[in-house]
Order: structure tokens, then C-alpha cells, then sequence
């Protein structure tokens, strides 16, 4: 064989592993593409500062089968204040906010935010050729305060999006978020790197009818939200006990999560019995995972019933 003729063979090969190469690109970014799907809903609602927020085409959606929210990153991101961006050729979508440079690319839940890379909970893609991010992106990324408030009746679910509401100097995002959640102020224990809050006890005394809660952040241990009874109490089995701050930290962690409903039945399982005992019984820890996190219910103490989320 001739040198000429083995050159053009090996050039046709590699213009061929070229097209291969091009092909399979085509087709990845056609997956990620992700048309309308029977499993979002579409049925939420995004407000910024309390300001609705205008989405002229694609919308934002829950993804019944992930049990994540996803919002089109434009949309929120200039509602926030930020200018937003498109690289074609990296399939990159840029946003600068606050001098802060975000890139996020479709298909990956790598971000990279001035230059080094952070992770979020699920990638972002491409719905209706429009770039869609999961709603932990807007708070851990974007760095706003983001809460879910549930639909009432046959209305939509809510997005609320806060921004200029950033954790003070050492404060940590989720004792932040537990204080928008809970509208109370935590304080630092001096000592350890915890974080903590108690009602004063003469409010816990003049209401010692009902339960109340108390909560608890620890670096990198766990979040717990205790609902407790007043210490003075001889008797504890016709205190009314109000489960809704646990029901407040669900929605706001996981918004829209499917199990949160199987968990507060749970714990009102596990609050019942503490109390019909007049709390010498308790029922056993029960575990669930929520987004890859772990959760779990604890009766004990002085607490009817406690949620925590396991770092």
C-alpha cells in the first residue's frame, strides 16, 4: 500500500470519529432538552419580595418524581437584580449578581461561582429551551432567602423569594432560614458553635396549656425542632399540642415534598402516645431521607415529638 493511500484512510477515519463525536453531542443535549412532561405540576406560584413574578412562557414546576421544584433561572434571577447571560457553545448559562459571577452549565449540577465550583442538589436543564434550576440554587447560590408556602384549597403552591435578607456576619444560612421560617432569633452559645432558641419561661408558664418549640442548630450535626411542654407541669395529658412548626420547617426545607404529609402523620403518632402517657412513653425513632438528607422523628426529654435533619 502506498503512504499516500494509508493517509487518506487514516483522515477519513478521524473525520468520521469527528461526525461520531459531533453526533453524540447533538443527542446529549437533545435529552437534556426536556420537553413538557406529565410529571411536572405546574401549579406554583414565585414571588419575589412579595412581588409576583411574570414567567411569559416556560413556567416554573414541581418534578412530581424527583420531588424538587424547578424554577427558569432567567426569570428570578433578573427579578433579584441580576443580569443574566447565554454561552451557546459551552451550553452555559452565566448570571452576575452583586459582583459575584455564577456559571451553570446544562446537564450538571456543578456550578461554579467566581471560578470555584460549588455543588447543588439536581443539574440544571434545558425545559422549552429555557434554563431551568432546582429552588436550592436560588438560596444557596443566589444566596436569598427562599421559603414554601403550601397551597390552600385548589390554589397554587408559593415560591417566596426574599432578597437583601442575608445572615448576619457568622450566622449560618439555616440558622437564618430557621429564624424566617419561625420569626424568632436564635442565639449563639458562647462556647460550642451551636445555635439556639428558647422561649422565655414566663411565656412558656402563662401558656402551659399548650405545647411550644424550641429549636437547635448544631455545625455540622443537625437542625432540630423540638415541640416541648412547660416543666411545671405535674400533669401533661390535656396540653394541646400544635404541631405546626414542624409542618413550617418541612415546607420550608422541602418544599413540596410528597413524604412531608406521611411524616406529620408520624408525628402526631409519636406525640399522641408521649402525651396519652403522661410522658413516660415514647415511641422509637423512625428515619426517612428527603432529597438524599436524612430526617428523622424523636420523642423524649420533655418534648412531645422532634424533628431533625442530619447534616
Amino acid at each position: 500500500m502506498s503512504n499516500k493511500w494509508l493517509s487518506e484512510i487514516h483522515q477519513r477515519g478521524l473525520i468520521t470519529l469527528k461526525k461520531l463525536a459531533v453526533l453524540l453531542i447533538a443527542v446529549f443535549v437533545l435529552i437534556l432538552a426536556v420537553p413538557a412532561s406529565a410529571g411536572y405540576n405546574h401549579k406554583v406560584d414565585v414571588f419575589v419580595n412579595d412581588n409576583p413574578v411574570v414567567f411569559p412562557d416556560q413556567k416554573p414546576f414541581i418534578d412530581t418524581k424527583a420531588s424538587r421544584t424547578y424554577v427558569p433561572l432567567r426569570f428570578v434571577s433578573e427579578a433579584l437584580g441580576a443580569v443574566v447571560d447565554w454561552d451557546d457553545s459551552k451550553q452555559t448559562a452565566i448570571v452576575v449578581r452583586g459582583g459575584k459571577k455564577i456559571e451553570m452549565r446544562i446537564g450538571t449540577n456543578i456550578v461554579l461561582v467566581d471560578g470555584k465550583t460549588a455543588t447543588i442538589d439536581a443539574p440544571a436543564m434545558l425545559v422549552n429551551s429555557r434554563t431551568v434550576v432546582p429552588l436550592r440554587f436560588v438560596s444557596e447560590v443566589l444566596g436569598a432567602a427562599v421559603e414554601w408556602a403550601a397551597p390552600v384549597g385548589s390554589g397554587n403552591g408559593r415560591v417566596l423569594i426574599y432578597d437583601g435578607v442575608t445572615p448576619k456576619p457568622g450566622k449560618p444560612a439555616d440558622v437564618a432560614r430557621l429564624e424566617r421560617i419561625h420569626g424568632v432569633t436564635m442565639t449563639q452559645d458562647p462556647v460550642v458553635k451551636t445555635w439556639h432558641y428558647i422561649p422565655p419561661r414566663e411565656e412558656t408558664f402563662a401558656n402551659k396549656d399548650r405545647s411550644h418549640v424550641t429549636l437547635s442548630w448544631t455545625e455540622g450535626g443537625s437542625i432540630r425542632v423540638s415541640i416541648a411542654w412547660a416543666r411545671i407541669l405535674p400533669d401533661i395529658r390535656e396540653v394541646k399540642v400544635d404541631l405546626t412548626p414542624i409542618q413550617k420547617t418541612l415546607d420550608g426545607f422541602f418544599p413540596g415534598h410528597p413524604k412531608i404529609p406521611e411524616i406529620m402523620a408520624k408525628a402526631k403518632e409519636m406525640a399522641d402516645i408521649r402525651r396519652a402517657s403522661g410522658g413516660s412513653e415514647r415511641h422509637e425513632s423512625v428515619n426517612y431521607h428527603l432529597n438524599g438528607q436524612r430526617v428523622m422523628l424523636q420523642s423524649g426529654g420533655g418534648n412531645f415529638v422532634s424533628l431533625a435533619i442530619i447534616y
